[in-house]
């Protein structure tokens, strides 16, 4: 007998599992302040790929429904993938515009080269550089570039190199995040920007995961957030 327009048992459990990767991976975009959304969502590419791969058996099939919804749903799976492979070109500044440069790396203590390290820096001519894991020493180390940068200021394993003065008056530390929040820090144009620092711990524990957390509802209201105490 022919089979028809039927939709078998395998196809609708296809479909619904090209449909729950495809809400997962949006989910995971928008609540990400709870420790397992935060891990399942790096994940977004893996679960647009296995949700293609699904559509494309239910496409060899015969439900056109089934096959126009899923290809609906992976559409939606790669939304999140957007922002990373093309780019919003509207958030470009013109050069008529005022324009900050920030450099930022992981030195991992003392296992990065000083010279490599110095020349991209000079290379990249930010306005300001945050180094991340990186002792006192590190000051000494980058002494061909401190002309350019004149004005540091070392906490708990981060280094700011700036090319402007720093007021430390203003200077809010991040207890255990190995940071500090700098509310009003002013460019080579005097112009006045918020500048965060911070070197987060290790995502395996719902304590470590709270500064991360606190940090980005911080960033999410700047006019007020970063007046807070910065200590958890």
């Amino acid at each position: 007998m022919a089979r028809g327009n039927r939709t078998s048992l395998g196809e609708w459990t296809a479909f619904g599992g090209i449909l729950t990767v495809s809400v997962l991976s949006l989910a995971t975009s928008h609540w990400g302040e709870a420790i397992h959304w935060e891990l399942l969502s790096h994940f977004k590419a893996q679960y647009f790929g296995l949700a293609l791969l699904v559509m494309v058996g239910l496409a060899l099939g015969q439900h056109t429904c089934l096959a126009v919804a899923s290809i609906a749903c992976v559409a939606f799976a790669f939304l999140p993938l957007l922002a990373f492979y093309f780019p919003n070109d509207s958030l470009a500044r013109s050069p008529d515009e005022s324009n900050f440069s920030l450099l930022s790396a992981n030195v991992h203590q003392n296992s990065s080269d000083p010279a490599q390290l110095a020349s991209a820096i000079a290379q990249a001519d930010p306005d300001a550089v945050v180094l991340q894991e990186a002792s006192p020493s590190w000051l000494e180390r980058l002494s061909a570039i401190r002309n350019a940068f004149p004005f540091d200021y070392h906490r708990a394993g981060t280094i700011l190199l700036s090319k402007t003065p720093i007021d430390e008056g203003q200077l809010k530390p991040l207890d255990s995040a190995r940071g500090f929040v700098l509310p009003k820090f002013f460019t080579t144009e005097g112009k006045a920007v918020a500048l965060v620092a911070a070197h987060l711990l290790p995502l395996y524990r719902s304590e470590t995961f709270a500064p991360g957390t606190k940090l980005t509802a911080a960033l999410r209201r700047p006019s007020t957030g970063f007046q807070a105490r910065w200590s958890w």
